[in-house]
């Protein structure tokens, strides 16, 4: 275990600096809290699962008085801010990246802060919020990119299946929408979220009702495709095309150029005259999931 709190704190990382203070002449009690939180990697693996040990002492070090302030102030950083990786100096950047340098103790932190939110007791509709905000920033679930940190968004997931309230539901039926079933740490959300609704006792019907699998679609029926930076899915088009699925049915294509022209195509969705099919993604109808089923 790391022998002093400072020890966990990394001058390149944007969130370890914003928390500095906070960590800064704590009291014994929540000393031992923070430095075990910090050795969260050591107890939380790829297949997000906590040590049962760790999880205990943790709860036990969560009873030390300001402990539930103290992690509550650490999640709404993470929220607020950047993402934990944003970084502002260079060689931190690298290292954040996976190259060279080992991860930053920052992480571990992190990590282990979000997994004991999630057996926080009282007021938690704020927290559940901040989870979730969190959870969307390293799940690649946010307009504006981040880089994805399966350890945290899985921690995050967990933390809301453990927290007890309509809020932290509310939030993990928000998350299965989002967060797309390529990611890795997906699994854990479905876990969590079977967990919350078993708990608030949400029947079978409408469990499957609110989790049927979107593909990408929004709440309106439609999947934008487009430039780099641009809709839910990027790929190196000349044109933005918008798929939607109708209430009768029918899916339409909307391709529209960078003058705002638009052209609507139906199967087999052709691309536009003047343009090349090699830019143009290939559609299918039978992946689609209806709309209404969110």
């Amino acid at each position: 275990m790391t022998d002093h709190v400072e020890d966990l704190m990394d001058p390149g990382n944007d969130w370890s600096e914003r928390i500095r203070d906070r960590l800064t002449g704590l009291s014994p009690e929540l000393t031992e809290l923070v430095l075990h939180l910090g050795t969260s990697a050591e107890f939380w693996n790829y297949q997000y699962k906590v040590d049962a040990a760790w999880k205990r002492r943790t709860k036990a070090l969560l009873k030390a008085d300001g402990a539930g302030e103290l992690v509550r102030d650490s999640i709404r950083e993470l929220a607020e801010g950047g993402s934990l990786h944003g970084m502002s100096d260079p060689e931190h950047v690298i290292r954040e990246l996976g190259m060279v340098k080992p991860p930053s103790p920052a992480r571990a932190l992190a990590i282990g802060f979000t997994l004991a939110a999630g057996w926080l007791g009282g007021d938690v509709d704020g927290l559940a919020a901040d989870l979730a905000t969190v959870a969307r920033k390293n799940a690649a679930a946010m307009d504006i990119y981040y880089r994805p940190d399966n350890g945290l968004a899985g921690a995050a997931f967990t933390a809301l299946g453990e927290l007890r309230g309509p809020a932290a539901l509310e939030a993990l039926w928000t998350l299965h929408f989002q967060v797309t079933t390529s990611q890795h740490p997906h699994k854990v959300l479905v876990k969590s979220v079977k967990k919350a609704a078993a708990r608030m006792g949400v029947p079978p019907h409408e469990l499957a009702e609110r989790t049927v699998p979107r593909h990408g679609l929004e709440p309106d029926g439609t999947l934008t495709i487009g430039w780099i930076g641009r809709g839910a899915v990027w790929v190196n088009a000349a044109l933005d095309a918008v798929i939607a699925l109708h209430d009768d049915g029918r899916v339409t294509v909307d391709w529209t150029d960078e003058a705002g022209t638009t052209t609507r195509t139906v199967a087999p969705f052709r691309s536009p005259p003047a343009t090349r099919p090699a830019t143009a993604p290939t559609m299918s109808t039978t992946s689609a999931a209806s709309p209404g089923a969110s």
